[in-house]
């Protein structure tokens, strides 16, 4: 994978829900249709997948490479995230699971669980990655969507996972000041949060790839 790319892997936080599908694909092309309105430093390639079970997620982690993992849409469960369980079921995603999915040998830098009730993800998560994101409580779709939108363009620019963060939070505020849910984020010790993921290219433009088939206030960290 070239240095001068980051690549998004979008998965379902619920896959079982009749409504997985479209969710992912709909976050997908939000946030590729507000990259592509912006001049981007850095290309950004999103990759849609729905897998249901942690074997799933580790083939598509090992295929490919994301740097950044988002969970899309509704999750399941206090722990925001559903996975197929050990006997063919419908499961939360617990702590130990999440760590062996997203440990080291995955490569995965950021997070992102935006659906409600995701918190205790981005704690499990927070020891794992070096950045983890997600709602410390129920979010409606539109308001998950437009904070991706944000987020993604924000690291698309070349900015730091921080700065993306808290562009992304006053993006919320302006637009849904009456909105309860507050965006999380957890920073691994020993990690820059102003460092950008990837450096940009000597002479940034435009480049954006397209999705592959298939008011400020204090921002939360730890």
């Amino acid at each position: 994978m070239s240095d001068e790319r980051i690549r998004v892997l979008f998965l379902a936080a619920d896959p079982f829900r009749e409504t997985a599908r479209p969710e992912l694909e709909k976050a997908v092309h939000a946030v590729d249709h507000a990259i592509r309105q912006r001049r981007a430093r850095i290309t950004m390639e999103l990759v849609p997948h729905l897998a249901t079970c942690p074997r799933g997620v580790r083939e598509a982690l090992l295929r490919h490479r994301p740097q950044v993992v988002h969970f899309a849409g509704a999750g399941g469960g206090p722990g925001g995230i559903r996975l197929e369980d050990g006997h063919g079921g419908r499961g939360a995603a617990d702590r130990e699971v999440l760590g062996t999915l997203f440990g080291a040998p995955a490569g995965v830098r950021v997070a992102v669980v935006t659906g409600g009730g995701s918190l205790p993800a981005v704690e499990a998560l927070g020891g794992v990655v070096d950045y983890a994101v997600g709602m410390d409580r129920a979010a409606a779709d539109a308001l998950a969507v437009t904070f991706a939108e944000a987020f993604y363009v924000g690291l698309a620019c070349g900015r730091g996972v921080r700065t993306a963060f808290e562009l992304a939070v006053i993006q919320l505020q302006m637009d849904y000041p009456a909105e309860p849910a507050a965006p999380v984020l957890r920073v691994r010790a020993g990690v820059d949060p102003q460092a950008a993921l990837v450096a940009p290219p000597a002479s940034a433009g435009w480049s954006a790839a397209p999705a592959a088939r298939g008011r400020r206030g204090p921002a939360r960290r730890g």
